[in-house]
C-alpha cells in the first residue's frame, strides 16, 4: 500500500518480455482444445475450417485435438498451427490482463505498460495493448549488422507506436553498452552513438527513455551486459554522452510535451500473415521482415514518415498504404482496402498476396484471390526462385533490375504494365502492374529486388502522384525525423556516422539544443544530433 501511494511511483512494468517459448505440456493442450471450442463451437464447424478431411484427419472429440509439434517431418495442419498461434497469442494477452486488473483495483490511478520487443512476432502486439495503458518496448540496437544503419530501430519504433493507434511510447531499456551473457555479443559502439540511438526513440514518438542498466552487474548471468557504468563505478564516456543527453532533455520537454509522429504514409502488418509464413515459409529465400524493409527504408532514405498499421486500425489518414506479402486475407480487412482505394488512396501490394483466407486456406479463385478486382491482374503461373536468374525491365527498356524470391506472372485485366520480366519462358510477361480503381490506384509488384534504386525510383513515384513532398535525400548514415505539433514540425537530424555530414534542408532553422540559428545546410558532427524547428 506504501508503494502504491508513493508520489514517486508512476506507474507499473508488468513481467518481462512476455512471448515465449511456445507451450507444448498437457495442461497448454487442454486449454488449446477450450479455446477451439469457443472459436467453432461444433467439431463440424471446426473440421470445415481446416480441412481435417484431408489425411483422414478429422476429429471427432475435442480431446483428440493436438498440439502442432513433433510430428512426422515437423509438419502441422496450416490451419490448426495459425489457430495455434492465435491461441499462444490470446494466452500471453490473457495472462498480461490478469495482472493488469490486480493492479486496477490495488492502485486505479497508476499506469500499467509491459516491456515489448519491438520486431518479435510471436505475439499481436496489437491486442495485447489493449490492456495497458501506453506502450514500452526494449531497444538494442547493437543486435543490428551495422551501427551506421538506422533503419532496424526505426521501423521497430514505428511498429511499436502503431501497436497501440499511433499513441507515443517509451523505451523501458535503451542499449547502454555491450550486451552479452556467456559471450560479448558485438563490438563497442562509439559513446556518441548511446545519445544519438536514444533521440531516434524520441523523434520517433518516445515520450521517455530509460537506459538499461545503471551500473553492470557483478552476480549472475548478465555480468558482461553492460550499463551505463561498468562495475567499478567509473565515470566513464557513455557516463558522460548520458549526462549530457539528461541536460538537454529538461531544455527540450516545451518544445516536445503534446508533439507526436505524423505520417502520410503506413506499412499494414498483418500478425495472421506473419505466423503463416512461419508455418509455410514458401522459399528458403523468403523473409517478411525483409519486405517490410525494402519499402520502409525506401520512403525513410527520402525523410519521408511511416507509419505502421494493423488490420483494425483505421486506414483513413493515410495516402499511401503498402502491404507486403498480404498472404492472410479475410472479407473485412478486403472489405477496408477498397475503401480506401476507392476514396483515392494508393495501394501497393506485392507477390503472394491474397493466397490464404482466415483459417489459413488457399483461395479456389485465380490469384489473389479476393484482391484480384483491386489490382486488376490475375497470376495463373508463378515460379520460386531456386538457382536461376531473372531480372526486372521496366517497358522502354532503359532500366533493369536484379529480381529474387519469388515470380508472380500478372495478367494484366484491367491494370497496365509498368515492367516486365526479362528472363525465362516468361520473359516479357508483367512483373509490375498498375490499376486504377475508383478515385485510387493499386500497384501489384510480382517480386522483389535487391537494388535500392527500384525502390527508391518506385516510392518517388508513388509520392509525387500522391502529393507527398519529397524529403532531402539523405547521406547515408544520416536520418531526418519529426515530430509535430500545432501544425509546426520539430526536426531531428541524426549522425549514425564517424564522418561530419552536411545535409542541405532549404532555409536556416533553429537549433533547439545549442539556441541558436543553423544555416541551410546544417552540418552534423560525427556520432551527433541536431533538433530543429522553424525560427
Amino acid at each position: 500500500m506504501a508503494v502504491r501511494d508513493h508520489a514517486g511511483v508512476l506507474g507499473w512494468q508488468i513481467d518481462n518480455e512476455l512471448g515465449d517459448p511456445y507451450c507444448y505440456d498437457s495442461d497448454c493442450q487442454a486449454a488449446f482444445q477450450k479455446w477451439c471450442q469457443a472459436k467453432y463451437r461444433t467439431l463440424d464447424s471446426l473440421n470445415k475450417a481446416w480441412g481435417t478431411i484431408f489425411w483422414g484427419h478429422t476429429f471427432l472429440d475435442w480431446t483428440q485435438i493436438p498440439l502442432p509439434w513433433n510430428t512426422l517431418g515437423e509438419v502441422h495442419n496450416p490451419s490448426l498451427a495459425l489457430d495455434y498461434n492465435r491461441f499462444h497469442s490470446f494466452a500471453t494477452h490473457d495472462y498480461l490482463k490478469f495482472q493488469a486488473e490486480i493492479l486496477r483495483k490495488v492502485a486505479p490511478s497508476k499506469a500499467i505498460t509491459h516491456n515489448e520487443m519491438g520486431m518479435r512476432d510471436q505475439i499481436d502486439y496489437s491486442e495485447l495493448n489493449t490492456s495497458i495503458d501506453f506502450v514500452a518496448w526494449d531497444n538494442y540496437p547493437m543486435f543490428g549488422e551495422s551501427y551506421a544503419s538506422y533503419f532496424g530501430p526505426a521501423l521497430a519504433h514505428d511498429l511499436m507506436r502503431g501497436s497501440k493507434n499511433n499513441q507515443n511510447m517509451m523505451i523501458m531499456e535503451e542499449q547502454a553498452g555491450l550486451p552479452g551473457w556467456t559471450t560479448f555479443w558485438g563490438h563497442q559502439a562509439a559513446p556518441g552513438l548511446f545519445r544519438v540511438w536514444a533521440y531516434q526513440a524520441i523523434a520517433h514518438g518516445a515520450d521517455g527513455v530509460c537506459y538499461f542498466r545503471w551500473r553492470t552487474s557483478r552476480y549472475g548471468t548478465e555480468q558482461y551486459w553492460q550499463g551505463i557504468l561498468d562495475q567499478d563505478s567509473y565515470p566513464n564516456a557513455r557516463y558522460q554522452v548520458v549526462s549530457q543527453m539528461g541536460k538537454e532533455v529538461a531544455k527540450l520537454g516545451e518544445f516536445l510535451r503534446g508533439s507526436k509522429v505524423v505520417s502520410p504514409v503506413a506499412l499494414l502488418v498483418s500478425p495472421a500473415t506473419r505466423w503463416a509464413f512461419h508455418i509455410q515459409p514458401l522459399v528458403k529465400e523468403f523473409d517478411y521482415n525483409r519486405q517490410l524493409h525494402l519499402y520502409y527504408d525506401a520512403f525513410r532514405r527520402e525523410a519521408i514518415s511511416v507509419d505502421v498499421l494493423f488490420p483494425q486500425n483505421d486506414f483513413a489518414p493515410y495516402k499511401i498504404i503498402v502491404a507486403p506479402s498480404l498472404f492472410v486475407v479475410d472479407k473485412p480487412l478486403v472489405e477496408k482496402l477498397t475503401a480506401f482505394v476507392k476514396d483515392g488512396g494508393r495501394l501497393v501490394l506485392t507477390y503472394r498476396s491474397g493466397v490464404k483466407d482466415e483459417h489459413n486456406v488457399v483461395t479456389d479463385q485465380p490469384l489473389p484471390g479476393p484482391l484480384q478486382e483491386l489490382a486488376g491482374a490475375v497470376i495463373h503461373d508463378f515460379d520460386p526462385q531456386t538457382n536461376q536468374e531473372q531480372e526486372i525491365v521496366e517497358l522502354d527498356g532503359a532500366l533493369r533490375y536484379p529480381a529474387r524470391v519469388w515470380f508472380d506472372v500478372l495478367d494484366p485485366t484491367t491494370a497496365k504494365p509498368l515492367a516486365n520480366y526479362g528472363k525465362g519462358y516468361y520473359a516479357g510477361k508483367a512483373a509490375l502492374t498498375e490499376n486504377h480503381f475508383g478515385k485510387g490506384t493499386v500497384i501489384y509488384i510480382g517480386t522483389e529486388s535487391p537494388s535500392a534504386l527500384f525502390y527508391t525510383r518506385l516510392v518517388g513515384n508513388l509520392a509525387r502522384q500522391a502529393e507527398i513532398p519529397l524529403g532531402q535525400t539523405l547521406p547515408e548514415g544520416v536520418e531526418l525525423a519529426t515530430r509535430e505539433k500545432a501544425g509546426q514540425k520539430i526536426l531531428f537530424l541524426l549522425n549514425y556516422t564517424e564522418r561530419p555530414q552536411t545535409v542541405p534542408l532549404g532555409r536556416p532553422y533553429r537549433n533547439l539544443l545549442a539556441g541558436k540559428e543553423e544555416p541551410a545546410a546544417v552540418e552534423i558532427p560525427p556520432f551527433d544530433v541536431k533538433v530543429l524547428s522553424l525560427p
